[in-house]
C-alpha cells in the first residue's frame, strides 16, 4: 500500500454529501449546551402543487405524474397559507403546507409538524425557457431538535 497522498482543487462532482453525524455532550460544569454542525451547498429543488381535488400521492409513480411544469408555483405571490406542495429534499418526496410566518418569508412543514421546509423564490433558469418557482434549499426535523432541547 502506497503512503503517497495528493492534494487538489475540490471539484463538485454531482452526488449527494456524506451524511456527517452530530453528537452533543452535557457540558460538566453545567453551563448551556453548545451545537456544533457542518453544512454544505444546496441548490434547490423545485416545489410541485398538488392541485385541489387531486390525492396526495402514495408512491413514487403517483409523485412523478405530479412533477410537471403546470404544477410549478411560478410567481412570488403565488404560496398560500395552507397550500399542499409535493416537496424534494434529500431524505426523499415530502408532502408540505405552506406557512407564512410573521416575516413573511413562506416556508412549509409536515403534516405532523415534525419536518420544516425552507422555499425560496429562484430565477436561476436550470434551461433556457424554464420559468421562475419555488424551491426547497433546505429541511429540519423539528422532532429531533426538540429533543436535543435547543428549541422549545
Amino acid at each position: 500500500m502506497s503512503s503517497k497522498y495528493t492534494e487538489g482543487e475540490p471539484e463538485m462532482s454531482g452526488h449527494i454529501p456524506v451524511r456527517t453525524e452530530l453528537l452533543v455532550l452535557r457540558d460538566d460544569d453545567g453551563e448551556p449546551m453548545k451545537l456544533g454542525f457542518s453544512f454544505y451547498e444546496v441548490t434547490g429543488t423545485s416545489t410541485y402543487l398538488i392541485p385541489e381535488g387531486t390525492d396526495v400521492p402514495t408512491n413514487h409513480t403517483e409523485a412523478k405524474a405530479l412533477m410537471v411544469r403546470e404544477n410549478l408555483v411560478t410567481t412570488k405571490e403565488g404560496l398560500v397559507k395552507g397550500m399542499r406542495l409535493l416537496i424534494q429534499d434529500l431524505l426523499g418526496l415530502n408532502i408540505g403546507y405552506v406557512a407564512i410566518p410573521e416575516d413573511g418569508k413562506p416556508c412549509a412543514h409536515s403534516e405532523s409538524g415534525n419536518m420544516l421546509f425552507m422555499l425560496e423564490f429562484v430565477d436561476d433558469r436550470p434551461e433556457p425557457d424554464a420559468p421562475p418557482r419555488w424551491v426547497c434549499i433546505g429541511s429540519a426535523n423539528m422532532r429531533a431538535l426538540k429533543r436535543l432541547y435547543i428549541t422549545k
